[in-house]
């Protein structure tokens, strides 16, 4: 990340770079069947297990995993408000003028993606067990893409946002997928257009700008 950042590879050509290694990573897990069962995945032991707790029931879990969910937003909403976060978030608004004021835009940026990569790895971690199956293509381009979906319909820019547009997408798509399983990826991709086109700052940014507005 810090080479890519360092080289200017920014916005929409981080992203298709990002969506390649996704792509590579699937195929790599897909051919080391030895360590990842191999494109028919592997099966995870039933149940969830944080140090001293083991929870095998599902009230158990979903509560845990809220639990998680909740200290995860808490503890990366006071991140934000910290003289880090603040410097991350002023790179992001105006890099030109956070390097100005003599901050290392590449470094803030790589810091950036590590965080987002240790949050994945944990819900990663919390994923597995609760649906008891991993296999290769959770790596790939449609997972990653679902991603970035959740957060632009949620709203770019907030941390609630996030959470939002997962719980959307996903509710959506349990109570949708089945009737229109073969469509639903078109779905999905006419929702993030619209979205896109209609209400770039996502259904949490566009109901923050209209209570001040009010």
């Amino acid at each position: 990340g810090f080479v890519l950042f360092k080289g200017r590879v920014l916005g929409v050509y981080f992203g298709i770079v990002t969506l390649l290694a996704a792509l590579i990573l699937e195929q790599l897990a897909g051919t080391w069947g030895g360590l990842t069962g191999g494109f028919n995945g592997l099966l995870v032991p039933p149940g969830l297990h944080l140090g001293p707790l083991h929870l095998d029931d599902a009230d158990s879990i979903y509560f845990a995993v809220l639990a998680v969910a909740a200290a995860t937003y808490a503890a990366t909403r006071w991140f934000s408000r910290t003289p880090f976060g603040m410097a991350i978030e002023a790179s992001r608004m105006n890099d030109t003028r956070a390097e100005s004021l003599g901050y290392d835009v590449a470094w803030l940026r790589a810091m950036t993606l590590a965080i987002a990569g240790a949050l994945g790895g944990l819900a990663g971690a919390l994923y597995a067990p609760v649906e008891g199956f991993v296999y290769p293509a959770q790596l790939g381009l449609m997972e990653s893409t679902a991603f970035i979906v959740w957060v632009a319909i949620g709203g770019r820019g907030t941390l609630v946002g996030a959470f939002v547009g997962a719980i959307l997408v996903n509710l959506a798509e349990s109570r949708l997928s089945s009737q229109i399983q073969e469509y639903w990826p078109l779905a999905t991709g006419c929702g993030l257009l619209a979205v896109i086109l209609f209400q770039p700052a996502g259904l949490v940014g566009t109901i923050r700008r209209t209570v001040r507005r009010a």
